[in-house]
């Protein structure tokens, strides 16, 4: 699998997602879109168009199985990377949101049954362009997602990933990330999110 690690305090992984994955998914949407439920309620996004695709470990689910398998060997890698032995994980959550123009997300963590886990962000497509920025046009934030890590006075922990359509970020559940509104187009920027629930109690950290 190829990947890239930022480590901002914590560790950030970008994966790359096979095109069967991303086709299969964006397929599984665009078929199913009209009768999936709204996830809007669980979520903290200003965004109309958000819907589940996996819930209650798996007693709701429309991905095929060969899709959850990958998100567990990307979990997994992250896992193997950061030098932790997990015992007992489990995919809690699978959602999209189809963010239009003037749609955003604010600042946020994610949560599932359990206090300790990862979550993750896919890109599924993008719009081919996100608007004029208002000031300071080469730090590009519209419709870009940020993650914010540790900072101090000398040092900005946060990261603006590229966002490109078949990246997969995976990071801590307490990982703040934001993402910001773009305007001046009639496209869609849609992104899944996988919430994978760790056992805490059972973690054996390796490399402390």
């Amino acid at each position: 699998m190829d990947y890239k690690v930022t480590r901002i305090g914590q560790t950030v992984l970008t994966c790359k997602v096979p095109d069967d994955i991303i086709t299969t998914i964006n397929k599984t949407i665009d078929e199913k879109i009209n009768s999936l439920p709204k996830a809007n309620l669980l979520l903290a996004g200003k965004i109309k168009d958000e819907f589940v695709l996996f819930s209650e470990a798996g007693k709701f689910n429309c991905l095929p199985h060969f899709v959850l398998d990958w998100f567990k060997e990307a979990f997994s890698l992250y896992f193997e990377i950061t030098g932790n032995n997990i015992n007992k994980a489990q995919i809690s959550s699978i959602w999209f949101n189809e963010m239009k123009k003037n749609e955003y997300n604010p600042l946020h963590i994610h949560t599932g049954s359990q206090a300790i886990g990862l979550s993750s962000v896919m890109f599924l497509k993008l719009p081919s362009n996100f608007g004029k920025e208002y000031s300071q046009e080469n730090e590009l934030r519209n419709g870009r997602l940020e993650l914010v890590g540790n900072q101090t006075q000398f040092h900005s922990g946060n990261f603006l990933p590229e966002q490109k359509v078949g990246h997969f970020l995976i990071f801590p559940y307490d990982m703040q990330h934001i993402v910001y509104p773009f305007h001046s187009t009639d496209e869609v920027r849609r992104t899944l999110s996988c919430n994978l629930d760790v056992f805490h109690s059972i973690i054996n950290v390796v490399n402390y």
